[in-house]
């Protein structure tokens, strides 16, 4: 889950959500089980992916704001 996790920053948003959404499709057996790791897997890539783009934003802003 942390590799995952911490892969999301390569993803971008639609990334976050197709591929936790095809690996439930993949892995799931029954349809209740696609939906309980769809509900396990889906809020934390997104979650993930919005704290990685926010910390390299403001880390790329601080580089850029030393330039001027």
């Amino acid at each position: 889950m942390s590799f995952v996790l911490g892969v999301t920053a390569l993803f971008g948003f639609p990334g976050t959500l197709i591929v936790p959404t095809e690996v439930a499709n993949a892995v799931g057996e029954s349809e209740e089980e696609v939906e309980m790791l769809k509900k396990h897997l889906v809020p934390k890539m997104i979650i993930a992916g919005m704290v990685s783009v926010s910390v390299v934003s403001v880390v790329f802003a601080g580089i850029m704001a030393a330039w001027a």
